[in-house]
């Protein structure tokens, strides 16, 4: 049997990132933050901020951040695609490459 590894190695066009996003609600200095930000981060430490939208799904607000993060860094392109979905610890995507 395969270990993991292995299989990833087998399937040379499979690149991911994984993106963690949250609401910020207080500020470093414990002051409130209203309505709020939503910080997205990945696993390597690259961040990006974005002012938390009350007009927007729950959904939409997390989604607009981890795209921000991965628009900023370059890693969003043609062929790839952000799914996530909520956590207990907030929202996760990860960044999927579909090769044709």
């Amino acid at each position: 049997m395969a270990t993991e590894k292995e299989l990833l190695a087998s399937i040379p066009s499979c690149k991911y990132e994984a993106i963690f996003t949250r609401r910020e609600v207080v500020s470093a200095f414990g002051e409130p933050l209203s309505p709020g930000l939503l910080s997205a981060c990945s696993g390597d430490g690259h961040r990006f901020t974005v002012p938390y939208d009350p007009d927007e799904s729950e959904e939409a607000n997390h989604t607009r951040a981890a795209e921000g993060l991965a628009q900023k860094y370059g890693w969003l392109q043609p062929d790839f695609r952000l799914i996530g979905g909520r956590i207990p610890q907030g929202w996760a995507f990860v960044l999927v490459h579909f090769a044709m």
